[in-house]
């Protein structure tokens, strides 16, 4: 088995650039930009027939000599590149005339006073505007009736406070583009005129030459002409944090043009060693830039929570010119069209001031702030309020795999040591320390792959970790001449004693009589410590590190076993070697230990005998081999990383001081003993198979999006329970040949798949979509197109699209996507400024609670709308009996407007404190073109069942008044015209003889009006409980869980009481106190509506969701 074939290695990372707008090709434009075709148009064909790729640096192409010839002005010396010259200082000018500076145009800024009026071009506030106009030009045509002045102010005033505060939130958050400029490097070493010198950053041009070494990043895109042993890290890129070993060799044509390892792109982290490149691109044109100027340019996509709110207030108006037209035209034609001006007054502003529900845009901000900061409790910080809601919605989570769905760490789970395999303590399997190995002197198996994990190791503790630095000798397995330098651990069971040969017990501390050493901690306490400490190296070694200080302590050992010789890992010899004192030699130096890590099948061929669990040497054979064989492929066919180590013991002279060098060659590099192999992989966290399956129950698809392996992608699948065996997996791990298409005759058969990135190039947009109509796919090997490609085409198919990123390449998902979520302790800035909502965990299961969170502000969202529409047409009703029938209004403007943005606020804010439904997370997503916040059935249960039901009440309420004092509505029909205020004239019933005076109309009218606003409200208040749920009977959910709604609804009674009941307040609002009997009508509609809404929610319950009957769907909201 071939290394290049393992899963992960650097040599597959892959980069690529997202499809932008062209640039206008010049002759002197070094790089071909990509076109705006789709994905399977990037190979096209050339004139000679061949399919060549339109996306490629040309330079990567071609050998240094031949760039030297064809770049002169660049001064490249092909044969002693050292001694290249550069370029000449006289022609910086002009070629910057020609490329401008190296940094980032920053996209059109929009004026801050642009910013702030679009505030108030929002649906809602515009409603609320129009209302407040209106309610003012009312007044300026009838200045007798002050209330319409308060109404406008206060309208008004509610609309330039909310502005105002989503202003300043909208301009503390578009940052995407300083992100971007804070990757890159500041300053950079170049070549000029034969010298190096350093020059900040954004003044390099294209031709120039610079040197980048460890530490930098680099400062342009760059053709790397001479290479020692230089590598750099590109996970702002693509999402994967391994090394890739660059080389200044020619690429051959079938590399991707951005996979080519003689490129180092644009603010990559340099490592380890040095390289001098050719600027090829700077600023706008780098990768960095192109994704920088697609992140920032995107425009921000319509969220459902806008577009029900602009389906809501399209509504809303409709129905209010409608209502008030119609109860216009009825009033002057009652009138025969006299008294025009007060009908329009009264009537047509009325009623259009009445439709809209004033509260209800606080209400919906209230109800998306605190789930907000629910869900920041839950480790979610969102950072877009409305994209709360879209967040339930989602059919489709598009996640990456690193640090998503895994760790981030990566972690050695298994070793193959004395031709037998071992695995390594889990979570849920940890170990018992049962082993008295002496780690430092053994030569058994287990000792000599610890000494090889720690020795043949560049990684080391982090220095600026300090806490661990000084703990470690009190929870790390320390020898016995370090630590009983330590004071007692105050903590320790074990008393100190006088220490004996048969009972070595020093400074308090267990002593393992045949290791030699302390027994400082449990493995439960040294793994705890181990997997939070800091340490500073690449990942694979950081890996052995951690492996062998579970073990023993890594620093310890250092210095016992000084480092003599060292060759570092490079990608040609694929191995490590390092040469230290054997134990008992670190003084005299006569005997020394050779150790060497690599790839397995080099290392193997290096051997020629191995250790057993006992220390023996053995031969190695081909039954040996077989089982090598055996288990190199098992861990590769399960996506792990599989590092090889060996040993040798050789000798020196003792009289000579020996000097190990690579030309002296005087050291052993073959006929090795093979210790064993070790497994490496980013374990999954341990909570995220259960998220999947909660996903599933939910009908949400997962599909997992990553650079990473194939095989590496699709073990983890399967590990957490993404790939389910039972439907069969469609492998397409490999692109077809040039010239070949795919046979999708049997795709069909397979409910999942696993896809190469470089396969989805060669899909027809049919076979894309059968591939994404899967239960589950694992794209492995892709490019920040091809997510993109995957995001876009996913909603063109009408899935709402959740996708998480950590990543510069994930920056144009993220704002692709419905939801954009990004990761907030390893993403990087640029990610978290294009997103919509950031995991401060970066844990998978918190997008599950975040879906969940999601659909429960939609449940409480359309609890919230339902409940505030019911008391719509209860307000409408006193005013159309006034137009319509010359009946004294049922209550005043006052009244009404107390009711919308007073005595109901409260109990509407208190449902965004209501708890998921048992079943939330067990319905599939909602049908977002059929369950819209505002349904047929939930406007036929508001407006039609329900709020019918509260206008009853208040009707009768409002009418027994009248009958309780000798008046029939016959009696007081047409009246209101010249009755019912303190001036008006008596007011006499024919049928008993009976004249009211001025006073007593205004009193009894007064009275009629508190009637009907206290059944209003009282109704309500019972039919708030019923709003708890849409499906659950409340009773099973729980009356009194929701604490707020208890004082939400003593709020309401409170405010009822002083309203009505308090003199002076009661003057103001236009009411007389009431007795008993608006109560108890109150109580009577909203035990209708209760025993109306448990009734359709039983039936709901009962009836299957695909076969419900017409009367469930159309009465179930």
């Amino acid at each position: 088995m071939a290394s290049d074939a393992m899963p992960v290695t650097a040599d597959a990372v892959a980069i690529a650039l997202p499809t932008l707008p062209p640039i206008p090709p010049t002759d002197q434009h070094p790089i071909v930009v990509p076109s705006t075709s789709p994905p399977s148009s990037k190979v096209v064909a050339s004139s000679d027939g061949n399919r060549v790729d339109v996306n490629r640096y040309w330079h990567a192409y071609v050998e240094v000599q031949e760039l030297a010839d064809r770049i002169k002005e660049s001064g490249i010396l092909a044969n002693n590149l050292e001694l290249s010259r550069g370029l000449a200082t006289t022609e910086i000018e002009s070629l910057r005339v020609t490329y401008g500076f190296n940094r980032l145009t920053p996209p059109p800024q929009t004026p801050t006073y642009i910013l702030y009026l679009r505030q108030f071009l929002d649906l809602f506030r515009l409603l609320l505007t129009a209302a407040g106009i209106l309610s003012l030009i009312a007044y300026s045509l009838d200045t007798d009736v002050s209330l319409n002045l308060y109404l406008g102010i206060l309208l008004l005033a509610i609309v330039f406070i909310s502005s105002t505060a989503t202003f300043l939130q909208q301009r503390s958050s578009s940052k995407v583009m300083g992100a971007f400029k804070n990757m890159l490097a500041a300053r950079c070493t170049v070549v000029r005129d034969g010298a190096s010198v350093q020059i900040p950053a954004e003044e390099l041009v294209v031709g120039d030459l610079v040197w980048v070494r460890n530490g930098d990043k680099v400062p342009a895109d760059l053709r790397v002409l001479m290479c020692n042993n230089l590598k750099v890290e590109n996970s702002s890129l693509t999402g994967e944090s391994e090394l890739v070993a660059l080389t200044n060799k020619a690429m051959g044509a079938d590399i991707a043009p951005l996979e080519c390892k003689n490129i180092a792109f644009n603010s990559s982290l340099c490592f380890d060693g040095a390289a001098l490149g050719l600027v090829l691109s700077i600023g706008d044109n780098t990768v960095i830039g192109r994704i920088a100027k697609l992140a920032s340019t995107a425009p921000q996509r319509e969220t459902t929570m806008q577009r029900e709110v602009r389906l809501f207030v399209r509504f809303i108006s409709i129905l209010a010119i409608s209502m008030a037209s119609v109860l216009f035209a009825i009033g002057v034609a009652r009138k025969k069209g006299e008294e025009l001006l007060h009908t329009f007054i009264n009537g047509f502003l009325v009623i259009i001031v009445a439709n809209v529900p004033q509260g209800l845009p606080a209400t919906v901000t209230s109800l998306l702030t605190i789930t907000a900061q629910r869900m920041a409790s839950r480790s979610i910080f969102v950072k877009r309020l409305d994209s709360v809601e879209t967040l339930g919605a989602i059919t489709l989570v598009a996640t990456d795999k690193t640090g998503t769905l895994t760790k981030n760490v990566m972690t050695v789970t298994d070793a193959w040591l004395g031709r037998a395999f071992h695995r390594q303590a889990t979570v849920d399997h940890l170990v018992i320390d049962t082993d008295e190995i002496d780690y430092l002197n053994a030569t058994d198996a287990k000792a000599l792959l610890f000494r090889a994990a720690t020795l043949c190791n560049r990684s080391t503790p982090d220095p600026s970790d300090v806490a661990s630095i000084e703990k470690a000798p009190s929870v790390l397995r320390m020898p016995v001449s370090k630590a009983i330098k330590e004071p007692p651990l105050a903590a320790d069971p074990v008393k100190p004693t006088a220490s004996s040969p048969d009972n070595p017990v020093t400074s308090g501390r267990r002593i393992s009589p045949r290791q030699n050493a302390i027994q400082v901690a449990s493995f439960r306490t040294r793994r705890e410590f181990v997997s939070k400490r800091k340490y500073t190296g690449n990942p694979s070694d950081i890996a052995l590190l951690r492996f062998a200080e579970l073990q023993f302590s890594a620093e310890a050992t250092r210095a016992e076993f000084p480092l003599a010789f060292e060759i570092p890992f490079n990608s040609t010899n694929k191995w490590q070697l390092v040469v230290v004192p054997a134990p008992g030699h670190k003084t005299t130096r006569s005997e020394f230990d050779v150790f060497m890590k690599g790839a397995p099948e080099v290392i193997i061929n290096k051997c020629t005998s191995y250790v057993n669990l006992e220390g023996e040497q053995c031969g190695i054979d081909e039954s040996f081999r077989a089982d090598f064989m055996h288990a190199y492929e098992l861990f590769g066919s399960n996506g792990r990383r599989v590092i090889a180590l060996a040993t040798r013991r050789f000798s020196v002279p003792p009289e000579e001081e020996v000097m190990f060098t690579v030309e002296s060659d005087n050291y052993p590099r073959s006929e090795l003993c093979f210790i064993g192999m070790v497994a490496i992989m980013d374990p999954p966290r341990d909570d995220v198979p259960e998220a999947i399956q909660k996903c599933k129950q939910a009908g949400v698809k997962v599909f997992m999006v990553t650079g990473d392996h194939p095989l590496t992608a699709q073990a983890i699948a399967r590990e957490i329970g993404l790939l389910d065996e039972g439907g069969g997996i469609l492998e397409l791990t490999k692109p077809p040949p040039v010239g070949e298409t795919l046979d999708a005759s049997d795709w069909g058969d397979f409910e999942a798949a696993v896809v190469h990135g470089g396969v989805i190039d060669h899909f027809s947009p049919e076979q894309f979509q059968q591939i994404l109509r899967k239960k589950a796919v694992v794209f492995a090997r892709t490019t920040p197109q091809h997510k993109l490609d995957i995001v876009k085409t996913s909603q063109a198919m009408g899935e709402c699209v959740g996708v998480t990123g950590d990543g510069v390449n994930d920056a144009p998902a993220l704002k692709q996507a419905d939801v954009g979520v990004a990761m907030g302790k390893n993403g990087s800035d640029v990610a978290r400024e294009a997103a919509d909502i950031i995991l401060m965990d970066d844990n998978f299961s918190s997008i599950v609670r975040g879906i969940e969170q999601g659909r429960v502000i939609f449940d409480n969202l359309k609890k919230t709308v339902a409940y505030t529409l019911t008391h719509l047409w209860p307000e409408i009703a006193p005013v159309a009996i006034n137009l319509a029938f010359g009946l004294p209004a049922g209550m005043t403007s006052l009244q009404v407007l107390s009711i919308d943005l007073g005595t109901e606020l409260g109990p509407a804010i208190s449902l965004a404190y209501e708890g998921a439904e048992r079943d939330i997370m067990d319905r599939p997503p909602r049908d977002r073109t059929r369950d819209r916040l505002l349904s047929p059935p939930l406007l036929l249960y508001s407006y039609i069942i329900a709020g019918t039901i509260n206008a009853i009440g208040g009707f009768l309420s409002y009418a027994s008044v009248y009958w309780r004092h000798g008046l029939s509505l016959t009696d007081i029909a047409l009246s209101d015209d010249k009755h019912w205020q303190r001036h008006s004239e008596p007011l006499c019933v024919k049928s008993t003889g009976r004249c009211l005076d001025g006073d007593e109309q205004h009193d009894l009218y007064m009275e009629a009006c508190a009637s009907w606003y206290i059944a209003l409200v009282f109704c309500q208040f019972f039919h708030v409980w019923m709003c708890k749920t849409r499906r659950s009977s409340i009773f099973k959910h729980g009356l009194f869980k929701n604490t707020s709604m208890i004082y939400g609804t003593a709020v309401e009674l409170l405010l009822l009481v002083v309203l009505v009941y308090v003199p002076g307040v009661q003057d103001f609002m236009g009411a007389m106190p009431a007795d008993y009997v608006p109560w108890l009508i109150g109580f009577g509609t909203g035990s209708i509506t209760w025993l109306y809404s448990e009734t359709i929610k039983s039936l709901a319950r009962s009836q299957p969701r695909n076969k419900r009957s017409c009367l469930v769907k159309y009465l179930a909201w």
